[in-house]
């Protein structure tokens, strides 16, 4: 299995072009994926702070919460002198307030996006 692993690992480091829900997809569900969190800290660094961002948002948190939170996340994701989190932290910075507002009602506008998704998909055809 670990010669399997290596190999599943390999090709999809080297070979996929995968967009980054693809590749955090991988790194939580597939052996391979854990191969790679094994060779890569930089991957690993990310897994993990993806899945404490995660973490925030599953909470029953209230706003002054959330935010604590969400400030101390972005400190922790700053340190890593990755320039994708920098950005990454640039866009949360934009959309703070609106994504703070998630933790009011935790109402989202998933649904209209969705809408909006199906009828581009019937005008592409």
């Amino acid at each position: 299995i670990l010669a399997l692993g290596l190999e599943r690992f390999f090709f999809v480091f080297h070979n996929l072009k995968l967009t980054a829900q693809g590749l955090f997809y991988v790194l939580s569900t597939d052996f391979a994926g854990a191969m790679m969190l094994i060779y890569s800290s930089e991957l690993k660094v990310c897994y993990e702070l993806k899945e404490l961002f995660r973490e925030i948002f599953n909470s029953q948190l209230a706003r002054d919460e959330a935010e604590a939170k969400l400030v101390a996340w972005i400190a922790q994701a700053l340190s890593t002198g990755f320039s994708a989190m920098k950005t990454f932290v640039n866009t949360l910075r934009n959309w703070k307030e609106p994504m703070l507002n998630y933790f009011i009602d935790r109402l989202n506008n998933g649904f209209a996006e969705g809408v909006n998704n199906k009828i581009k998909l019937i005008l592409r055809l």
